[in-house]
């Protein structure tokens, strides 16, 4: 099952023979954080594919990277540019990997292909995998960010904080959404979705307004509220 409640949180949730695991995805300003909560005591282990390129990049040969790690972090290097991997709980074992992968084909297979039609092989580098012992309920939160200057500290108010500010603001678009009204020419998801790209603009740290901020991933917020 999956559920969007705005542009910033997601949440699938697995049913799997031992019981319910919940994954969800929230967006920061700062990175990505990814909890893995089952409803059931677990032994996990999770591993991470890296591809640090231009956006219009497509497979290099002989592309490596450098791996540094201490605890609770590992940093991924290539040339100038470092992707940080911040992680609450358990071990990290170093299993370097290099291979190749293909991001338009399981967007296609999963039912995106009129949005993610390039097929194009990327890199794809796998610096090991983290094993983690949870008891039922408990989470094991993952943290992406390019920045060099993220703390620790700020990693677990991410986790403590954001994922209930996202579902609360979720709830709060939908009652302006419910007030703003919808018809035949401008359904429900386009208000709610046009009030979601505002808040995440007032929310700004630089308050610029960018067309289809902020993550491009459904219409232009620009020549939506021109239509308006």
């Amino acid at each position: 099952n999956f559920e969007f409640f705005n542009s910033q949180f997601a949440r699938y949730t697995y049913k799997t023979d031992d019981g319910v695991v919940f994954e969800e995805v929230l967006c920061t300003e700062n990175g990505v954080l990814v909890s893995l909560t089952p409803q059931f005591n677990a032994k996990i282990l999770t591993g991470f594919g890296v591809n640090i390129r231009n956006r219009d990049e497509n497979y290099v040969p002989g592309k490596r990277y450098n791996l540094t790690n201490k605890t609770n972090q590992i940093t991924v290097s290539n040339a100038d540019r470092n992707l940080n991997i911040f992680f609450d709980s358990g071990v990290f074992s170093k299993d370097e990997k290099y291979s190749i992968h293909i991001p338009g084909r399981y967007a296609r297979d999963k039912g995106f292909s009129k949005y993610f039609d390039d097929l194009s092989v990327q890199n794809k580098y796998e610096p090991g995998y983290i094993t983690s012992d949870l008891k039922a309920g408990e989470s094991f939160n993952v943290f992406f960010s390019l920045r060099n200057n993220v703390n620790i500290e700020y990693f677990y108010n991410t986790i403590k904080n954001r994922i209930n500010i996202a579902k609360s603001r979720d709830e709060l678009i939908t009652v302006i959404s419910e007030q703003i009204g919808y018809n035949n020419l401008i359904d429900k998801e386009l208000v709610k979705a046009i009030a979601d790209s505002m808040y995440s603009f007032y929310d700004s740290l630089n308050k610029r307004l960018f067309a289809g901020y902020p993550y491009f991933n459904q219409f232009w917020i620009r020549d939506a509220l021109l239509i308006l």
